[in-house]
C-alpha cells in the first residue's frame, strides 16, 4: 500500500487536504445502533483479562465483607440503549475514566441489590438482600462508590497490559 504522501518539509511528511480526504474516505464512522461484533478471537483475549479482574475484585469484597464471595465476570455486546435499558430505576451506577483527564466516561453499575448487601455488611449487618427499591442515600453513595473506586482500580490492573493507562 503506498500512502501518497511525497512532500517532506523539515524532515517531516506534510499532508495536503487532499492526503487527509485520502485517508479519511476509508474510515466509517461508528454506528450506535448497529455495532459491529466482537469476534470469536477477541472474545478468547479478553476472557482472561476479565478473569483476572473478577479474581481481584473477589479478594477484595472477601476480605472487606468478612464472608466468602465468589465472583465471575461474564461479558456481552450491547447498544447503549439496550444498556440504558437493562439498568434498574434507582440503580447504583457510578462513571469512571480510563485516563486522566479523559472526557470520556465509562459506567460501573452494581446494581441496588448488589450496593445495599455490600452496604449492609460494612455497616455490621448480616448482609440481608431487603429487596430496596430506593435510591443510596448520601452516606451510603459514599461508602459505595469508594467500593466502586477500588474495583475500577482492578480494573485498570487487569487491562494494564493491554492500554497505555
Amino acid at each position: 500500500m503506498t500512502s501518497g504522501i511525497k512532500g517532506r518539509a523539515g524532515g517531516r511528511n506534510t499532508l495536503t487536504q487532499r492526503d487527509v480526504d485520502q485517508l479519511l474516505w476509508g474510515v466509517a464512522p461508528y454506528n450506535f445502533l448497529r455495532p459491529s461484533r466482537i469476534s470469536k478471537d477477541h472474545r478468547l483475549q479478553l476472557e482472561p483479562i476479565f478473569s483476572r479482574f473478577a479474581l481481584s475484585v473477589q479478594s477484595t469484597l472477601s476480605s472487606r465483607l468478612r464472608i466468602p464471595v465468589d465472583v465471575t465476570c461474564s461479558f456481552e455486546q450491547a447498544t447503549f440503549s439496550e444498556y440504558i435499558l437493562s439498568i434498574g430505576n434507582p440503580c447504583a451506577a457510578f462513571t469512571f475514566s480510563l485516563y486522566p483527564d479523559d472526557p470520556r466516561l465509562c459506567v460501573l453499575d452494581l446494581s441496588t441489590d448488589l450496593a445495599f448487601f455490600i452496604l449492609d455488611r460494612l455497616f455490621g449487618g448480616p448482609g440481608e438482600m431487603g429487596g430496596f427499591q430506593r435510591a443510596l442515600t448520601v452516606v451510603e453513595r459514599t461508602v459505595a462508590r469508594g467500593i466502586a473506586d477500588k474495583m475500577v482500580m482492578h480494573f485498570k490492573e487487569a487491562w494494564q497490559d493491554h492500554l497505555i493507562l
